[in-house]
């Protein structure tokens, strides 16, 4: 095969781009942020285990989408909506030396979620417990916190974010 026919077979399996010009300058990102709400229907869209990377610290990163919305006034606002919650699940006492975590506080929100959902108390995070979380319907309350943090390349974060705590049984009489 020559250059020639080279040329026209790779122009033949790969298309060509368009240019386009970029100018991201002046693009800033809005969050949504929902109303504090009690007794919010929310469904377990994904649950993911992150660890630290010294091991010491994990939680279950949990996306909930809004299955009913919130009342706002006289509207229902927010139905799909996601909102996020972390979950600490282990806390290496070495390294996480004060009393919250000494005397398990770090684990009250995952034991109301795993009562909520009719969820055994002793279990193993794995995969397939992961799995198992997924298209679950709690009732939770929605909350705002502040986050401030700073970033790795040291850039001072200063927001406010959603919480997700209170969890209970969907009633029986709600359905699903």
């Amino acid at each position: 095969m020559n250059a020639e026919e080279a040329k026209k077979n790779t122009e033949e399996i790969f298309e060509v781009t368009e240019p386009v010009e970029m100018d991201l300058s002046e693009v800033k990102e809005e969050r949504t942020l929902l109303p504090p709400a009690q007794d919010v229907k929310l469904g377990i869209r994904k649950a993911v285990s992150i660890a630290n990377e010294a091991g010491t610290y994990r939680q279950l990163n949990i996306s909930f989408q809004l299955v009913d919305g919130i009342m706002v006034g006289e509207e229902l606002k927010y139905k799909g909506m996601i909102v996020f919650e972390r979950m600490c699940y282990y806390a290496d006492t070495t390294a996480y030396t004060k009393d919250w975590f000494k005397k398990k506080q770090h684990l009250v929100a995952i034991q109301q979620l795993m009562k909520a959902l009719g969820k055994d108390m002793k279990f193993t995070v794995n995969d397939e417990f992961l799995g198992s979380l997924t298209a679950q319907v709690v009732m939770a309350s929605i909350g705002q916190k502040p986050n401030n943090f700073t970033a790795k390349d040291g850039t001072k974060v200063s927001n406010t974010i959603n919480t997700v705590s209170r969890f209970k049984a969907v009633p029986a009489t709600d359905g699903v």
